[in-house]
């Protein structure tokens, strides 16, 4: 099992980090956990396209999230002609998110796209779902209520990862992360109050109530600094990196 970081940073940018996209490998399958407004060229970089990919895990809509996925789309139909199904796993609704997004960048382009074979299975609150070779369970957390935050489980040829999407700090973080032997958790604070993120310094304040193997920081703001980064007792995510596992 390998996953690869096609980008782990904010909405900004901030420490010239992509937006949010993890590339999760199967011995079958590819699948993108989000796909933000950079996944696409991010994609491109590591020689791959949108042909390569059998599926999109969204953890909530907002654009370094889920911003990518017209442009995906739209090299699936239009470029690639895409002809095996693309599965598209997220909170409820994405059709008309991804609608209205496509209408926002590429006005009435979306109702003419040649048709794909799209598969659509949502998840939402406390919920368990399976597809392919996958088991999903989602937990809801705390970000902006109309971005449908959630935190979720896969479990896939007996490995467990896990992924905190968005969220403010919740003891429920413990329910998304046990027993995972990858938790990536977002800490776009460092020690600074406010809302919708994680601070990384309640990370480490809870650490030892934490059961998963390794944990590792993506996410990062602007209240990072480059000697908090180099102290930081967790690991961080690059762009670029490779975790097998």
């Amino acid at each position: 099992m390998r996953i690869k970081i096609l980008g782990c940073g904010d909405a900004f940018g901030t420490w010239g980090r992509l937006n949010t996209c993890f590339l999760l490998e199967t011995s079958t399958h590819r699948y993108a956990i989000d796909f933000g407004a950079t996944s696409m060229p991010a994609l491109k970089s590591i020689g791959l396209d949108s042909n390569d990919i059998d599926g999109i895990i969204l953890s909530h809509f907002h654009g370094d999230h889920y911003g990518g996925v017209t442009n995906f789309l739209l090299e699936a139909a239009l470029i690639k002609k895409r002809e095996k199904p693309l599965w598209i796993v997220s909170p409820p609704n994405v059709e008309s998110m991804i609608k209205k997004l496509s209408d926002a960048l590429y006005p009435t382009i979306y109702e003419h796209l040649p048709e794909i074979d799209l598969r659509f299975f949502y998840y939402s609150n406390d919920n368990q779902i399976s597809f392919n070779e996958i088991e999903l369970h989602s937990f809801p957390l705390i970000h902006s209520a109309g971005s449908s935050p959630h935190g979720f489980r896969i479990k896939v040829e007996n490995r467990l990862f896990a992924f905190s999407g968005d969220t403010e700090w919740t003891d429920d973080l413990f329910k998304v992360s046990d027993g995972a032997d990858i938790f990536i958790c977002e800490a776009n604070y460092y020690d600074k109050e406010g809302p919708g993120h994680l601070r990384y310094v309640d990370i480490i304040k809870n650490l030892k109530k934490f059961n998963c193997d390794n944990i590792y920081i993506s996410h990062l703001g602007e209240d990072w600094s480059k000697e908090k980064m180099e102290s930081a007792e967790l690991s961080l995510l690059e762009d670029g990196q490779v975790i097998d596992f």
